[in-house]
């Protein structure tokens, strides 16, 4: 089972280091870990060394490490648009909106929701064991951790390097 690790704050406040340094010391190398930005104003390549885009890729030096950056917006329009006709459908049958007001609110998404389905996307394309979140954007900070069933690719020679 892999475990979520969240690091979220107000900007400035050393969201990337403290998730980069935490990953780098909690036996990474034993296990195949995951950190991950959702953050659209990231430091974390800076913070790495390395980039780091949608694609998790293997950290310099730091065996079993893997960073990501996760666009939101991007995972929750594409998570959307399949299901939007039928959400669409069940709003005006069951409420007072019209369908101009359906479509205004199916243009909103709940805080963090976005982020939630970027995660999900990659924890069901690339799963891990450990995974660390950094960054909610300038939300408030907050530590939990949630299971999930998964599995990534063994480290690699590169990844070592």
């Amino acid at each position: 089972m892999a475990r979520f690790f969240f690091v979220g704050g107000k900007g400035g406040v050393g969201k990337s280091t403290f998730a980069a340094i935490t990953a780098l010391t909690a036996d990474a190398a034993s296990t195949r870990t995951l950190l991950v930005t959702t953050d659209p104003a990231s430091s974390l390549s800076a913070v790495l060394d390395v980039p780091v885009d949608g694609d998790p890729a293997p950290v310099r030096g730091a065996r079993g490490l893997y960073a990501a950056n996760v666009d939101g917006a991007a995972a929750f329009a594409r998570w959307l648009t399949p299901r939007k006709d039928l959400l669409a459908a069940i709003a005006v049958r069951g409420t007072y909106l019209d369908d101009e007001d359906v479509a205004r609110l199916l243009k909103l998404s709940l805080p963090g929701i976005d982020e939630v389905i970027g995660l999900l996307e990659i924890v069901q394309e690339k799963p891990l064991e450990k995974i660390y979140v950094k960054s909610l954007a300038a939300s408030d900070g907050a530590a939990n951790d949630a299971e999930i069933s998964p599995e990534l690719p063994e480290p690699t020679s590169d990844a070592a390097e």
